[in-house]
């Protein structure tokens, strides 16, 4: 018989995710797809800090700033095409005013700090290998922001690298917050434009540092890159670049998320929260008159019953 799964099984982690902990998510656009599924049913997530971030270095620039605090000044911005941008940011973190984007990016490095003692799992998910520095100084940064391809060197990380620079980082952290849960990934998502098989040194690159990493620490490793490349293994689990997972692929993946690291009583929680945040999307065209009323008082009664049981 011809196998279209390998249905790949991955042991339940030993430190169970409850709906009520504090969950933090660093990295690349993968992390995104998880976080929103977790937020629809209403759990604490927090977003990557510095937006959308590929490599391994660049992502982990909130930990180091945890570590040795240090604001963001002129130095880290950037303009172009008539906006300011950060060097260890996501293109999202935009302004035509250098002083409020400074203050939006520093607001954000220190909410992250003042959060981080509650923060029971982090999720880093890793995405490219491959950095750009910039020409007149050699620094690295998150992203181009769309400027000239000549003001940067192109390099590929080496697993040496990265594991070097991310032990420190590890060893503080579970030093000072013992109850952190630190889970790594490398996120499915193919980045074509290097390459077919540059993309594919990119990933094994991540993928080896992060067993060195797991191997010699408390962190943990979550295969969302295997569940989609070796599990699915098929184009039409791909959007039409054939690059990013789609709806099912995402979908797959997070059920084994689920399975993985939801204790008994948030299986149940997810599972009745996702019922009553589908009930409240689906509002009656005609926002007037009895229908509409009786379905604002069925949405209050079945969030009173819901909050009531799960203490919210």
């Amino acid at each position: 018989m011809i196998r279209y799964s390998l249905d790949l099984e991955i042991d339940k982690s030993k430190n169970q995710l409850n709906y009520k902990d504090s969950i933090q998510f660093l990295g690349s656009c993968f992390s995104d797809h998880i976080s929103k599924q977790l937020k629809l049913a209403g759990f604490k997530v927090a977003d990557s800090v510095n937006g959308v971030v590929f490599n391994p270095i660049s992502l982990a620039d909130p930990l180091i700033r945890l570590i040795h605090p240090q604001p963001f000044t002129d130095d880290s911005i950037c303009f172009n095409n008539g906006l300011y941008y950060s060097d260890f940011h996501h293109g999202v973190f935009a302004s035509s005013d250098k002083s409020i984007l400074l203050n939006e990016i520093n607001r954000n490095q220190s909410e992250f700090e003042t959060r981080f003692a509650q923060i029971k799992f982090l999720f880093i998910t890793f995405g490219s290998a491959y950095i750009y520095k910039r020409v007149e100084n050699n620094r690295l940064v998150a992203n181009c922001h769309k400027q000239a391809s000549n003001s940067f060197n192109k390099e590929l990380l080496t697993v040496n690298e990265i594991v070097d620079f991310y032990k420190p980082i590890l060893h503080y952290l579970e030093e000072k917050f013992p109850q952190l849960n630190m889970v790594f990934t490398v996120s499915p998502v193919k980045h074509l434009r290097d390459g077919v098989v540059e993309n594919q040194w990119s990933k094994a690159t991540l993928l080896l540092a992060i067993h060195q990493l797991i191997n010699n620490g408390n962190a943990t490793y979550f295969p969302s890159y295997e569940l989609l490349n070796d599990d699915l293994r098929d184009y039409r689990f791909y959007e039409s670049d054939g690059a990013h997972p789609n709806h099912m692929a995402i979908e797959y993946i997070f059920s084994k998320f689920k399975k993985v690291f939801f204790d008994d009583i948030t299986v149940e929680y997810f599972e009745e929260a996702m019922k009553l945040s589908k009930l409240k999307s689906h509002i009656p065209i005609h926002q007037q008159g009895e229908e509409y009323q009786k379905w604002i008082l069925k949405i209050e009664e079945m969030e009173s019953v819901f909050k009531a049981k799960y203490q919210l």
